[in-house]
């Protein structure tokens, strides 16, 4: 069976949980863009739908 070798890298940063323009909408523009991003029903917006509930849930918790 052939060797593998494994190197570990120090340094490696992982990119942010909540996108940079979402963390910065306060609370209320969140819920409001949230609600918004809900009423159009455009499936082109799930990925903003799913970084806006993610936010929010980091608040709630």
């Amino acid at each position: 069976m052939p060797s593998t070798d494994i190197e570990f890298v120090r340094g490696v940063s992982a990119p942010p949980l909540i996108p940079t323009g979402i963390s910065t909408l306060s609370d209320q523009e969140c819920v409001e863009r949230l609600a918004h991003t809900v009423e159009e029903h455009d499936s082109g917006h799930l990925d903003e739908l799913a970084q806006l509930l993610g936010r929010l849930a980091v608040v709630i918790e």
